[in-house]
Protein backbone atom coordinates (compact mmCIF):
# COMPACT_ATOMS: atom_id res chain seq x y z
CA UNK A 1 0.00 0.00 0.00
CA UNK A 2 1.25 3.46 -0.88
CA UNK A 3 1.86 6.10 1.74
CA UNK A 4 -1.01 8.61 2.07
CA UNK A 5 0.91 11.39 0.30
CA UNK A 6 1.52 9.31 -2.85
CA UNK A 7 -2.04 8.04 -3.33
CA UNK A 8 -3.96 9.25 -6.31
CA UNK A 9 -7.06 11.32 -5.59
CA UNK A 10 -10.36 9.55 -5.32
CA UNK A 11 -12.44 9.33 -8.52
CA UNK A 12 -15.03 11.65 -6.99
CA UNK A 13 -12.45 14.36 -6.29
CA UNK A 14 -10.86 13.91 -9.71
CA UNK A 15 -14.25 14.16 -11.46
CA UNK A 16 -15.22 17.24 -9.47
CA UNK A 17 -12.18 19.06 -10.83
CA UNK A 18 -13.22 18.31 -14.42
CA UNK A 19 -17.01 18.71 -14.25
CA UNK A 20 -18.41 22.17 -14.88
CA UNK A 21 -19.82 23.84 -11.82
CA UNK A 22 -22.59 26.36 -11.69
CA UNK A 23 -21.42 29.03 -9.36
CA UNK A 24 -23.67 32.02 -9.39
CA UNK A 25 -22.18 35.19 -8.06
CA UNK A 26 -24.15 36.22 -4.97
CA UNK A 27 -26.48 39.04 -5.80
CA UNK A 28 -26.20 38.55 -9.57
CA UNK A 29 -29.65 37.96 -11.08
CA UNK A 30 -30.37 35.17 -13.55
CA UNK A 31 -30.70 36.62 -17.07
CA UNK A 32 -34.18 35.21 -17.70
CA UNK A 33 -35.17 37.43 -20.62
CA UNK A 34 -31.95 36.90 -22.54
CA UNK A 35 -31.81 33.20 -21.66
CA UNK A 36 -35.38 32.49 -22.67
CA UNK A 37 -34.87 34.41 -25.92
CA UNK A 38 -31.82 32.29 -26.74
CA UNK A 39 -33.69 29.11 -25.77
CA UNK A 40 -36.61 30.08 -27.97
CA UNK A 41 -34.39 30.83 -30.96
CA UNK A 42 -32.54 27.53 -30.58
CA UNK A 43 -35.83 25.65 -30.19
CA UNK A 44 -37.11 27.15 -33.44
CA UNK A 45 -33.89 26.34 -35.31
CA UNK A 46 -33.74 22.74 -34.04
CA UNK A 47 -37.47 22.27 -34.61
CA UNK A 48 -37.34 23.55 -38.19
CA UNK A 49 -34.30 21.43 -38.95
CA UNK A 50 -35.97 18.27 -37.65
CA UNK A 51 -39.22 19.04 -39.46
CA UNK A 52 -37.35 19.61 -42.71
CA UNK A 53 -35.45 16.36 -42.22
CA UNK A 54 -38.73 14.55 -41.61
CA UNK A 55 -40.36 16.07 -44.68
CA UNK A 56 -37.40 15.11 -46.84
CA UNK A 57 -37.45 11.50 -45.63
CA UNK A 58 -41.25 11.13 -45.77
CA UNK A 59 -41.33 9.48 -49.24
CA UNK A 60 -39.17 6.66 -47.83
CA UNK A 61 -41.74 5.72 -45.20
CA UNK A 62 -42.75 6.59 -41.68
CA UNK A 63 -40.31 4.12 -40.18
CA UNK A 64 -37.36 5.92 -41.75
CA UNK A 65 -38.64 9.25 -40.43
CA UNK A 66 -39.04 7.85 -36.92
CA UNK A 67 -35.59 6.24 -37.02
CA UNK A 68 -33.95 9.46 -38.23
CA UNK A 69 -35.61 11.49 -35.47
CA UNK A 70 -34.56 8.99 -32.81
CA UNK A 71 -30.98 8.99 -34.11
CA UNK A 72 -30.80 12.80 -34.11
CA UNK A 73 -32.18 12.95 -30.57
CA UNK A 74 -29.80 10.21 -29.41
CA UNK A 75 -26.89 12.09 -30.94
CA UNK A 76 -27.82 15.39 -29.27
CA UNK A 77 -28.68 13.93 -25.87
CA UNK A 78 -25.09 13.63 -24.52
CA UNK A 79 -24.31 17.22 -25.49
CA UNK A 80 -27.53 18.49 -23.96
CA UNK A 81 -26.91 16.52 -20.78
CA UNK A 82 -23.34 17.79 -20.37
CA UNK A 83 -24.17 21.45 -20.99
CA UNK A 84 -27.33 21.66 -18.88
CA UNK A 85 -25.43 23.02 -15.85
CA UNK A 86 -23.00 25.38 -17.60
CA UNK A 87 -24.14 28.98 -17.04
CA UNK A 88 -24.35 30.23 -20.64
CA UNK A 89 -24.73 26.98 -22.54
CA UNK A 90 -27.64 25.75 -20.44
CA UNK A 91 -30.02 28.05 -22.32
CA UNK A 92 -28.94 26.51 -25.61
CA UNK A 93 -29.34 23.02 -24.16
CA UNK A 94 -32.85 23.83 -22.92
CA UNK A 95 -33.78 25.22 -26.33
CA UNK A 96 -32.46 22.17 -28.18
CA UNK A 97 -34.35 19.82 -25.87
CA UNK A 98 -37.54 21.86 -26.28
CA UNK A 99 -37.11 21.91 -30.07
CA UNK A 100 -36.80 18.13 -30.20
CA UNK A 101 -39.81 17.62 -27.93
CA UNK A 102 -41.99 20.08 -29.85
CA UNK A 103 -41.00 18.54 -33.18
CA UNK A 104 -41.93 15.07 -31.99
CA UNK A 105 -45.26 16.42 -30.75
CA UNK A 106 -45.90 18.11 -34.10
CA UNK A 107 -45.03 14.92 -35.99
CA UNK A 108 -47.34 12.83 -33.81
CA UNK A 109 -50.17 15.31 -34.31
CA UNK A 110 -49.56 15.30 -38.06
CA UNK A 111 -50.00 11.52 -38.07
CA UNK A 112 -53.40 11.94 -36.42
CA UNK A 113 -54.52 14.30 -39.19
CA UNK A 114 -53.82 11.78 -41.95
CA UNK A 115 -56.19 9.09 -43.03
Amino acid sequence: MLPPLLRSPSPVRAASKVAPKVSAVPGEPTPWSTGLTVSGAVAVIVGLALLRLSQGLEPNGRGVVALANVLVAAGLTPSIWLTRMTPVWRWIAYGAAAGIALTWLALLLSLLGRS
